[in-house]
């Protein structure tokens, strides 16, 4: 495998490769492009990721509420129930931290779509794995420093969510430790933040409709397992839409900024 600081420190010559213009609609739809050419191998991915956390809920979900998936008003009849709170804690903090790790390797799998390259499942678990910690020291810095950013003030919160948007994709493919990525994004997303922050509204309102949708599929179809996997099912192959931005906002900015096209990138993981 070629060494990240070998390929990642000579960008393209200037004039050799056409700098692209950053647009808020640019990133959008090569975000959509991207998952949508790549369905099936993202949506295996989020599956294989979330299914021990979701085997657990199903089981927390019958010994308290009866069914393997409770409706609103089941929920809402035991609403003191202090094994809930419990369960529902537990599930958002190994959510979260899975979710650092898909970003890393939905990078990868974006930079070799990009590139013009084939996207495997083996290829993004592989990536998933080898890189599962620097994902998750740099997402837990960035969800802190958002954290603290917000606690203080909304505006500086949000900036700071704009400005490490690229920190996860830099720990995987530049292979920096977490400080690293961090400083390294705000290097990579200066000047660029307004645009950054419109491209992550886009797709959190994306995330909001279709969580609210699968949220309501127990209501629906009547509090069923079957109702359940079908709402895995569905989100499974809609999340990646919305963990592939940071990857596909990094190919960009590389490109914008260094010249480094998406096949150069792509060699890092040759």
């Amino acid at each position: 495998m070629q060494r990240a600081d070998q390929v990642l420190a000579n960008p393209v010559a200037p004039g050799v490769l056409a700098a692209p213009s950053f647009t808020v609609g640019g990133v959008i739809a090569k975000t959509f492009s991207t998952w949508a050419r790549n369905l099936v191998p993202f949506a295996l991915l989020m599956a294989i990721s979330q299914l021990p956390p979701y085997v657990v809920d199903l089981l927390v979900d019958h010994a308290i509420y009866g069914t393997w998936n409770p409706t609103m008003a089941q929920v809402l009849a035991q609403p003191d129930d202090s094994r809930a709170l419990a369960a529902a804690v537990q599930m958002i903090v190994v959510s979260v931290l899975l979710a650092f790790v898909r970003v890393g390797a939905l990078s990868h799998g974006a930079i070799q779509h990009l590139a013009g390259k084939k996207v495997s499942t083996g290829a993004l678990l592989e990536v998933a794995l080898r890189r599962a910690w620097p994902a998750v020291v740099a997402g837990a810095l960035f969800a802190f420093t958002v954290l603290v950013g917000t606690v203080a003030l909304v505006v500086p919160g949000v900036i700071v969510l704009a400005a490490l948007a690229v920190a996860i994709p830099v720990a995987v493919v530049e292979r920096k430790g977490g400080p690293a990525s961090t400083s390294r994004s705000f290097e990579l997303t200066r000047g660029k933040l307004l645009a950054i922050l419109g491209c992550f509204a886009v797709m959190g309102l994306v995330a909001c409709v279709v969580t609210a949708v699968t949220a309501m599929l127990p209501d629906v179809l009547g509090g069923s397992l079957a109702a359940g996997i079908f709402g895995f099912a569905v989100y499974a192959a809609m999340a990646p839409l919305w963990e592939l931005l940071p990857g596909v906002l990094y190919s960009v900015l590389r490109a914008t900024k260094d010249g480094l096209d998406p096949a150069s990138l792509a060699r890092v993981f040759e």
